[in-house]
């Protein structure tokens, strides 16, 4: 779910993020890197194509990949992902004397609660925390609260706070899930995706029988008093010292006041508040005094506390589906959060459900500028910084075409060299593996047959099939050739495919009437289909070996081999959000977001969608596309229509 975030104050809509004049903080809703949440091993395995674990943070990963689409990733620290993007009390007990692993108090309160955070850090905090000061750490022209810093004292304060961008952080708070999530977005905002919210904060660590220091170390004092005056220098001009926390500010995640106003018309985004109902309703004041309540005009309500449980832990995300569908939040639409002072609007944005964030998606633009990460633990800022280094993309940044040229050479031989080390069998493709197909083939089943039958009827129109990055030929031989008269398969590391021929074009399927045809040893990228042959092509775990400009070569060409009503179908691991760069064998892994961009340039729209269920909770998640040539007559039934709230709106 990529959703902007409108972190401001109701009455002056003033700017949350200096120096431009905006009023609307954006954050991708959830969707980011996870840390790994069991300290469980498991065993090297090899991929085919893309990764499909969740990378890890802190120290550099030891990654072996080969031919199937799984891929394991043992790390010092963890060892089995977690696709959430909060850890727990466990966890955190685990990992807690990790190097890597920086643990950040984040207490807030409201004015009227009286109460004092640092002086509550100083009583009793999770052992090893750094006070992390909301109010301090920012904007300190401002004169509304705790608004955004620039990007200089940012990092000048965590600098200051001992944080390295190598480090993985987890942040928390006294009440549980409350301003916690205000600087995991805070974090996020300047480009470092490696941070996480423990869930139930301080109260929950606390009933899982874990310790607490009851007074900081000098040390920690000391830091706290560091970043201030860093933050303070900053501001008034002066010098301050070497920095070891380097951001990059996502401009993509912002709204400004202007297309906040616009959006009122336009409705381009969907519009949360996460106040609550009375206040949204403007049936009681605001809590400060001198602002109006009431909302924006055709705004929605989702009060932060409707996504705790009693415990003030995150619902479970079947919950969290239903609160969105009851306020009529459309799945296929962007949307900005908005609250008070901009805390629990993070909240909102730290969890949405993974049902509501499949379509709420990146524009064209953000999808293709999310921040990523590599297999050793380097950020990127976006996918073009990644892709620049690899290939010498846009323009070749000053390098000659035949540099370019060399680069996308030794991408792709990389990978084939690679490949061309794994064994051609089942428990090889699938990365030790094995035991996962049955499983993938009936995902697989289940979304496809439908498809045939909504597509192609109940009639005897003879089915073919085009098997891409097919491997040793196990989609072919366990799904394709239960449905398809004839299959072809096109695979570029040779070993694979004669182990592929061997199975499938034995003397005895000369005169059967599903039969694998046509064998290509072929890179995606150079084939070009028979015009018109397939019903369906299929392409499972093998497109992450392309750039994104052959990505969009290879669809462009193969739409030429599909028959009227012909559709594709992908299938591929996804990374939560931006991509993850698997440095071994030159792939891949996109979010769902970027794929998505990515076939709208390609001219092709999704007809359905599918998450694979049923895999190690270790893996990556993997998604099934179907994609056709035309665009879908709507069938929108009307479900979650929006409710309209009349009273207390906010003119602009």
């Amino acid at each position: 779910m990529a959703s902007s975030l409108l972190s401001r104050s109701l009455s002056a809509l003033r700017s949350i993020c200096p120096p431009a004049s905006s009023s609307t903080i954006a954050a991708d809703s959830a969707k980011l890197f996870m840390p790994f949440s069991k300290r469980r091993r498991v065993p090297n395995g090899i991929s085919r194509f893309s990764s499909l674990v969740r990378p890890a943070v802190g120290p550099t990963p030891r990654c072996r990949s080969a031919s199937g689409g799984l891929r394991t990733v043992v790390s010092a620290i963890h060892s089995a992902a977690h696709h959430e993007p909060v850890v727990s009390a466990d966890w955190l007990h685990a990992n807690l004397r990790e190097p890597d692993v920086k643990v950040l108090d984040a207490s807030w309160y409201m004015p009227d609660e009286q109460r004092n955070p640092f002086q509550e850090y100083q009583v009793a905090h999770i052992p090893g925390a750094l006070f992390f000061d909301v109010d301090g750490i920012s904007d300190q022209t401002s004169k509304l609260p705790h608004m955004l810093p620039s990007e200089e004292a940012f990092s000048a304060a965590v600098s200051a706070l001992g944080i390295y961008n190598k480090d993985g952080i987890v942040v928390y708070d006294g009440k549980g899930i409350f301003s916690a999530a205000r600087v995991w977005w805070m974090f996020r905002m300047f480009g470092h995706n490696n941070v996480w919210v423990l869930d139930g904060g301080l109260p929950q660590w606390r009933a899982s029988g874990y310790d607490v220091e009851s007074s900081a170390s000098g040390d920690a004092v000391l830091k706290v008093s560091a970043a201030s005056e860093a933050i303070e220098k900053v501001y008034r001009g002066h010098l301050v010292g070497s920095s070891t926390f380097e951001t990059k500010f996502q401009p993509h995640l912002i709204r400004t006041l202007e297309q906040v106003k616009a959006n009122i018309e336009t409705q381009e985004y969907q519009h949360i508040d996460a106040r609550s109902k009375a206040r949204f309703d403007g049936t009681v004041p605001e809590p400060r005094k001198g602002i109006r309540s009431g909302h924006v005009p055709g705004s929605k309500c989702i009060p932060f506390a409707q996504m705790l449980d009693s415990s003030n832990m995150l619902l479970p995300a079947n919950e969290l589906v239903k609160r969105f569908e009851e306020e009529g939040i459309s799945l296929d639409r962007p949307v900005i959060t908005s609250c008070g002072t901009g805390v629990t609007a993070c909240l909102l944005a730290l969890r949405s459900p993974p049902a509501v964030a499949v379509d709420f998606e990146f524009s064209s633009v953000e999808a293709m500028d999310a921040a990523g990460l590599d297999t050793e633990g380097r950020g990127f800022a976006s996918a073009r910084e990644m892709w620049k280094e690899e290939l010498g993309s846009e323009d070749c940044g000053g390098e000659s075409n035949d540099a370019c040229r060399a680069k996308r050479r030794d991408w792709y031989q990389k990978g084939i060299a690679y490949w061309q080390g794994v064994e051609a069998s089942m428990d090889g493709v699938l990365g030790g593996y094995g035991h996962v197909n049955d499983t993938d083939v009936k995902g697989s089943e289940a979304f496809l047959k439908p498809l045939l039958l909504e597509r192609f009827g109940t009639g005897s129109r003879r089915l073919a099939a085009l098997d891409c990055g097919s491997g040793i030929g196990r989609v072919t031989k366990n799904l394709l050739l239960r449905h398809f008269n004839e299959v072809d398969l096109v695979e570029p590391v040779s070993h694979f495919l004669e182990a592929a021929r061997e199975k499938l074009a034995p003397e005895d399927q000369k005169f059967s009437e599903h039969r694998a045809v046509n064998f290509y040893c072929v890179p995606l990228q150079e084939f070009m289909p028979q015009v018109g042959r397939y019903d369906v092509i299929w392409v499972q775990w093998c497109i992450g070996q392309l750039p994104d400009d052959d990505f969009l070569s290879f669809f462009k060409q193969a739409k030429v081999g599909l028959k009227p009503n012909g559709f594709f179908v992908v299938k591929e691991n996804t990374a939560r959000t931006g991509f993850v760069l698997d440095k071994e064998d030159n792939s891949v892994t996109r979010s769902d977001s970027y794929f998505k961009e990515l076939f709208k340039q390609c001219g092709l729209f999704l007809y359905r969608t599918k998450d694979q269920k049923g895999f190690p909770e270790e893996l990556f998640p993997v998604k099934m596309y179907a994609l056709v040539t035309d665009k879908p007559k709507s069938t929108n039934s009307g479900k979650g229509k929006s409710r309209r709230y009349k009273p207390g709106v906010i003119k602009s």
